[in-house]
């Protein structure tokens, strides 16, 4: 690739689309690298989602419906589409406001299921790609130090997904791991059917025993 001729020459870990491509990150945006042609280009974030000051590049994934996300560490992190030649936001969410409020999101992949994640300061952020609906997973998922990195990130061949956690600062890193099939990704705690009320030993009345 002609490094010298592309913004931001740092490059992040790559996605593969079916169709031949290579997508880079780097601090501007994406390169894109046709291996069947042994063609490249740039496609460029808007302004405000660039890296030019910062020390690592954005990092891309692919989605099952061939849409790209875009972990722009404490820019947010967007959802892409190219078409005419360009880059266009479908979709983004600003740090540290959104339904994920984090302050920087380090890295993100697809997974065999079409789920996208993304790891963040505030921990481990499922994305349903169709719906835009996302979860974050901290320490009330059980999940000791939610401070995520890009360190490692990467799914196994049993479907397990492994990540660091921590506090860089404090120098503290542990690896953690789950099988994403066991998860019930919703925020709010299932629903509770009472179908009966039974009255041991000393009947109450009906006005107390209705009154919970």
């Amino acid at each position: 690739l002609p490094l010298d001729k592309i913004p931001g020459q740092t490059f992040n870990r790559p996605c593969f689309s079916p169709d031949g491509k290579v997508f880079f990150g780097v601090k501007t945006g994406l390169v894109s690298w046709d291996r069947r042609t042994d063609q490249w280009r740039h496609y460029w974030l808007p302004p405000d989602m660039r890296l030019l000051g910062e020390v690592y590049p954005v990092t891309p994934a692919l989605d099952h419906n061939g849409d790209l996300w875009i972990a722009c560490h404490r820019k947010g992190m967007a959802k892409a589409r190219i078409s005419d030649d360009s880059l266009h936001m479908l979709k983004r969410y600003d740090a540290p406001f959104g339904p994920l409020r984090a302050v920087a999101f380090w890295h993100c992949m697809t997974d065999r299921d079409g789920i996208v994640w993304v790891a963040t300061t505030g921990g481990l952020a499922p994305i349903d790609p169709a719906s835009g609906d996302a979860l974050m997973l901290n320490e009330h998922w059980g999940l000791d130090e939610p401070d995520c990195n890009e360190r490692i990130f990467e799914q196994a061949a049993d479907g397990c997904i492994l990540f660091t956690a921590g506090m860089k600062r404090e120098r503290r890193q542990h690896l953690h791991w789950f099988d994403p099939r066991d998860l019930i990704l919703e925020d709010d705690p299932p629903g509770v059917l009472l179908e009966s009320i039974a009255v041991l030993e000393n009947p109450l009345a009906l006005d107390t025993a209705l009154a919970f």
